[in-house]
């Protein structure tokens, strides 16, 4: 641990290295963050606290921070930026399960930063919330939200954000062409911007859509230049490849159903299920039934699955409430105002 005299020039470049590999580390350090008097190097080392307690669910270290953060001596660092404070502890819910808070903090967050005119906060919060609605099953909500969303004057980064929201809601509706589209977009704008990660992610949502649409010709344009992004990806590419390998078995098997490709397919979906940890568990079980369909017909001229249902039908469950009521800093922030 950290003596208070060692806090005297605070190395936010290791807290931010903290809170990517162990957030708890952060949170173990608060006792001697809050001792520190008040300056822009100790309040950025409070809202550290603020993300790790958040992502990690800690509500009760979240509200002693918050608290400190009520004093006299932090207005002047927190002014202006409480809808940041309100956009984490939606987090917090949304990581506890709490989607009917988190929805609460989220609208809170984002009409703050509209009061803030900070826009580009706002597009993340309202993003924010769209995941929420879509984690409690609110589909209508979260497609009227991007609707809404779409008429705010932004640009860059967090227009290409949206529009990969709005591809993905195409894509759960079964709209492949709006999906396609808009995922071509948001390919493009990261190839420009030469973020390999983000054109490799773009990629990928792409050929998923091209094989659950059943377009082998468009899957093949395109699947060189995005494995070449993935290639070009410096850390941590084995997921990318291993989910490129899986649809390109799949597509073989779609186009040339046989034992031999059914055996490859399955071996790739059964090592991506183990190993795959970035959220797609909805697109392993589509693919695992997009194979069982294809092996049912495979003596038939043609197939057609409803895949705009598949996706829709593992809903997860609503709000697990743990708690009657929101937290004090929600009261605060939004209903004291």
């Amino acid at each position: 641990m950290l003596s208070l005299q060692s806090w005297a020039n605070i190395d936010l470049a290791k807290l931010r290295q903290q809170f990517t590999k162990e957030p708890q580390q952060i949170i173990a350090q608060w006792p001697h963050i809050q001792s520190l008097p008040a300056s822009s190097g100790a309040f950025h080392a409070m809202t550290w606290v603020i993300r790790a307690a958040a992502v990690t669910g800690n509500l009760a270290n979240f509200e002693q921070v918050a608290e400190q953060l009520r004093l006299p001596k932090w207005q002047a660092y927190i002014r202006s930026s409480e809808h940041k404070l309100l956009n984490n502890l939606g987090i917090l819910y949304r990581n506890r399960q709490q989607f009917d808070f988190a929805a609460a903090s989220y609208q809170c967050a984002a009409t703050l930063a509209a009061k803030a005119q900070d826009s580009n906060e706002q597009v993340r919060i309202l993003l924010n919330l769209h995941s929420t609605y879509l984690a409690s099953a609110q589909r209508e909500k979260a497609q009227l939200l991007l609707t809404q969303m779409d008429n705010l004057p932004i640009e860059g980064r967090q227009r290409t954000r949206l529009w990969h929201k709005v591809a993905k809601d195409a894509q759960l509706q079964g709209d492949f062409a709006q999906a396609e589209t808009l995922y071509l977009k948001v390919f493009r704008a990261h190839s420009i911007n030469k973020d390999n990660v983000g054109a490799a992610r773009a990629g990928l949502n792409l050929l998923h859509v091209y094989i659950v649409s059943a377009n082998t010709d468009a899957f093949w344009r395109y699947h060189n230049t995005i494995r070449q992004y993935i290639m070009d990806v410096v850390k941590n590419n084995h997921e990318y490849l291993l989910h490129l390998q899986l649809m390109v078995a799949i597509n073989n098997y779609q186009t040339h159903p046989s034992s031999e490709e059914l055996e490859k397919a399955r071996f790739f979906l059964s090592q991506a299920q183990r190993l795959m940890s970035f959220g797609l568990q909805d697109e392993m079980h589509l693919y695992g039934q997009l194979l069982n369909a294809t092996q049912q017909t495979a003596s038939e001229t043609s197939q057609n699955m409803p895949v705009n249902t598949a996706l829709q039908s593992k809903d997860i469950a609503k709000s697990k409430m743990t708690s009657t009521q929101l937290s004090p800093v929600y009261n605060f922030y939004c209903l004291s105002q």
